[in-house]
């Protein structure tokens, strides 16, 4: 089975009642997965005894500390040669295969260069891919986990090294998926879903969904409402 990896930030507005929810959603609706990894900062309530922890700190922009975390991770501990990456910010809605979950794209890469950080790493992806003559440019990031395997992710190791000072890195996701496994067509679209404002109606926006994602500021109202409503209980990786 793979273990499922965390990589957490500097915390959040909520004292990472994100993370305690997507435990919980773990929890209740995770299947076929092994042991659940923390790296980078571990809040107070996580149950260590239950959750192997790796301090680890950002060394530079978003996309150059998900690469970091992840190899750090790979370099440093004993974690499944398949590991599930999992999201502070993703909430699991129905039982879900987690050893088998597919990689997701929405659509393609950039054409031209946008604007904004994240568009940019997106349009530095399709750069990068054309330079290795690689055919297909999908955008992989989609709001959901996602699955790699140590040593295909490790090739990138020499790449993302030689740009943790760059502002607009290759996207990761997008990177690994299309250099790996779009010749195997182990993939599959989908309509992304990441709550950005206040919504009336949550449950009928994710009902065909088995996971949603949140923005940064989108914790409160009904999303918090629904989350302590599916997930009232403290689970086994709490203290």
């Amino acid at each position: 089975m793979a273990d499922v990896l965390y990589i957490i930030g500097d915390g959040s507005k909520y004292d990472n009642a994100e993370l305690k929810y997507s435990l919980r959603s773990l929890s209740k609706y995770g299947r076929n997965y092994g042991r659940v990894f923390i790296t980078g900062k571990c809040p107070d309530f996580v149950n260590r005894d239950r959750v192997i922890f790796t301090p680890e700190i950002d060394i530079g922009r978003p996309m150059i500390n998900h690469w970091w975390k992840v190899f750090q991770t790979f370099w440093k501990t004993e974690i499944s040669e398949k590991i599930v990456l999992m999201y502070d910010d993703v909430f699991l809605t129905r039982p879900v295969d987690l050893s088998h979950y597919p990689w997701y794209y929405r659509g393609e890469l950039p054409h031209d260069k946008p604007h904004g950080e994240y568009g940019k790493c997106l349009y530095a992806a399709r750069l990068q891919l054309e330079k290795d003559e690689i055919k297909t440019q999908h955008n992989f990031e989609c709001h959901c986990p996602c699955v790699y395997q140590r040593k295909m992710f490790l090739t990138f190791s020499p790449l993302y090294d030689a740009l943790k000072l760059c502002e607009s890195p290759p996207a990761v996701r997008s990177m690994y998926a299309n250099t790996w496994l779009c010749a195997d067509n182990h993939i599959k679209f989908r309509d992304d879903l990441k709550i950005r404002a206040f919504v009336k109606d949550l449950p009928a926006l994710i009902a065909d969904r088995d996971c949603f994602s949140i923005a940064d500021d989108c914790f409160e109202g009904s999303v918090e409402d629904y989350l302590k409503l599916e997930f009232p209980e403290k689970c086994e990786f709490e203290r």
